[in-house]
């Protein structure tokens, strides 16, 4: 990794928690997930601000946007 800064956050016992299950279904590290979430949502971000729609995909096969803040 290139040019990187460490820092530190509070989070509570549920988002802690959160983190470490994705990380152990995902066989990466707790970092790597903040990581990937900080990217899809730059990636999410920028299609809105773009004019895209963010749509999901039910499995019922109907989709709902999802609207970012």
């Amino acid at each position: 990794m290139k040019d990187t800064v460490k820092t530190s956050l509070t989070l509570s016992k549920a988002e802690v928690e959160s983190l470490q299950e994705m990380a152990t279904e995902y066989g990466v590290t707790v970092a790597e997930i903040l990581r990937t979430a900080i990217s899809e949502e730059a990636f999410l971000v920028d299609a809105v601000d773009e004019g895209g729609r963010v749509l999901l995909e039910d499995k019922d096969k109907s989709l709902q946007e999802l609207v970012k803040r």
